[in-house]
């Protein structure tokens, strides 16, 4: 099973990473990938957010739904969205977590580990560089 998880929707609080990530790993979910709410200009979310003032940047290329936050969430601020995005990952993709995962899964571990460990790898190496970027510093890691 493939979960595709977005995260920043006006319902979503500071809880919201905690409660996701123990239902996939309850429900045994193979693999996953996250991503924050992304307002693309010329959408009707991007309109609402818009008008209501909640629009951070118009730097286009912060608009890439993983290392950028570019509007104000509802229940939480930018910062709180963005680090737990980043919890979801790298407690998705732990060794505590893949074991406990793939211990319910009813795909053999054959496919099901290699594709973990690609994940958590391309996971940590997303991390890994953006500690090296400018902007890293006002990003905060948990």
């Amino acid at each position: 099973m493939q979960a595709g998880i977005v995260f920043g929707f006006d319902n979503d609080g500071p809880t919201i990473f905690g409660e996701t990530l123990d239902f996939l790993e309850a429900a045994g979910v193979q693999n996953a990938t996250f991503n924050i709410l992304t307002p693309f200009p010329g959408t009707r979310l991007y309109q609402r957010l818009e008008a209501e003032g909640r629009i951070l940047t118009h730097d286009w290329s912060k608009y890439n739904g993983r290392a950028d936050v570019v509007f104000r969430p509802k229940q939480m601020s930018p910062e709180e969205l963005l680090a737990g995005y980043e919890y979801a990952d790298r407690r998705f993709y732990s060794w505590r977590s893949v074991c406990k995962r793939l211990s319910r899964s009813p795909v053999g571990l054959s496919w099901a580990l290699p594709l973990n460990l690609a994940y958590g790898f391309a996971s940590s190496m997303t991390s890994i560089a953006s500690f090296s970027t400018p902007n890293a510093a006002a990003s905060p890691r948990t």
